[in-house]
């Protein structure tokens, strides 16, 4: 998943930013591409590094860099598995619902973390500030906190047994075909399911 993500993350930038500056009538390769601007920056930053610190230096501020990368992408994961928007008859996607992402409410996550365990109302509404948040009735709850969840998403076939089923019942719930309602766990890791209606 994380070498997907990364990866699949700098391919989607380059394609909006080409896009975008298409559409300006730019080139790619210009000065205006924001994401050439970021490694350019990044690449003047490691210089500096290497200038201050030696090659030591640089090892240390890769490793700290992959592993603030990699919890992100681990919580991206954590609080949007399974769970996805379906796409309308027009071909665009449903608009964000409170079942799009996972929340939890456990003390440490909401404290340490500043709330972000509430996540379902982040996303329905971008500019609710923090402290308002709340969990909507009808979003999904994680089993644990999510200093727990990361733990057990280190460990997929651990994590499928927890989550899989909680993902089923949010994704298909009693009494609605699961014909209707794509199943990406295929996608995110690789197993095929038969499902039955």
């Amino acid at each position: 998943f994380l070498a997907r993500s990364f990866a699949g993350g700098v391919r989607l930038a380059w394609r909006a930013e080409r896009h975008r500056l298409a559409r300006r009538g730019r080139s790619p390769l210009s000065i205006d591409n924001r994401l050439l601007q970021v490694f350019s920056f990044e690449a003047v930053l490691y210089m500096a590094v290497y200038a201050a610190t030696g090659t030591a230096g640089v090892v240390v501020f890769a490793l700290q860099s992959l592993v603030g990368a990699s919890l992100l992408e681990v919580m991206n994961y954590v609080m949007h598995y399974g769970l996805c928007r379906r796409r309308l008859p027009s071909g665009r996607f449903e608009p964000v619902r409170p079942a799009c992402s996972w929340n939890t409410q456990r003390l440490a996550t909401t404290y340490l973390l500043c709330g972000i365990g509430l996540h379902s109302q982040h996303h329905c509404r971008p500019p609710k500030p923090f402290p308002t948040l709340a969990v909507p009735p009808s979003a999904p709850e994680l089993p644990g906190g999510l200093f727990a969840m990361f733990v057990l998403a280190w460990f997929p076939p651990l994590w499928w047994r927890v989550m899989d089923p909680l993902v089923d019942l949010w994704t298909h719930p009693p009494g609605r075909p699961m014909d209707l309602i794509p199943d990406n766990r295929r996608r995110l890791h690789g197993v095929a399911k038969n499902r039955v209606s």
